[in-house]
């Protein structure tokens, strides 16, 4: 699963709260300023959530003891693998039932990582809270475009709100606006 754009770690966030809730081990390798306060906020138990640090040399024999020890590995841009790296990786996360994240950063460029089976980039977003001056942000709304291998062929669209006014992430349908449970009912925020 791939993840791009403004938003992505607090995407990726949501995707590792619910198994790491539910027990699940999750690794992370490569993103050093990952928000572990905002992860904690979203949902993600921290006390199943492993930080690695790897010199660069290390990285491919790193991933590869993780995706052999963990249920999900996030891999962030500070991972820089070879194409050879990435297929002897991919397959092998397949084969021991790991899940692979692979955050991507800002800055564009080539990527060594096949064609994933879901890819999720986020293409717009928008913060609602703060009246004229004051007051904090509540809730962001997020446009996701999903799209990826085989189901996935056809891109959709999806709206969420990461966190919610309530605090939870609340899905909206194909285009349409995620109507939050809360104050802001489904309007407030432009996407």
């Amino acid at each position: 699963m791939s993840f791009h754009g403004d938003g992505a770690t607090t995407l990726v966030h949501a995707v590792l709260a619910g198994p790491t809730r539910a027990g699940s081990w999750a690794a992370c390798i490569g993103v050093p300023a990952h928000g572990w306060a905002a992860a904690a906020e979203m949902g993600v138990d921290l006390d199943r959530v492993v930080v690695v640090r790897a010199d660069e040399r290390q990285i491919p024999s790193v991933l590869a003891a993780l995706v052999d020890a963990f249920d999900v590995v996030v891999v962030g841009a500070g991972c820089r693998l070879d194409r050879s790296e990435v297929r002897r990786l991919v397959p092998r996360a397949r084969e021991r039932g790991a899940v692979l994240l692979r955050l991507h950063g800002s800055a564009g460029g080539s990527d060594p990582w096949p064609g994933p089976d879901v890819e999720l980039v986020c293409e717009s977003s928008s913060w609602s809270g703060p009246g004229e001056g004051w007051g904090h942000l509540s809730s962001r709304r997020v446009r996701v475009l999903l799209g990826g291998r085989r189901a996935l062929d056809r891109p959709r669209q999806v709206d969420l709100w990461l966190p919610g006014p309530d605090g939870l992430r609340v899905v909206g349908g194909d285009g349409g606006a995620a109507a939050p449970a809360g104050p802001l009912g489904g309007g407030g925020v432009d996407a």
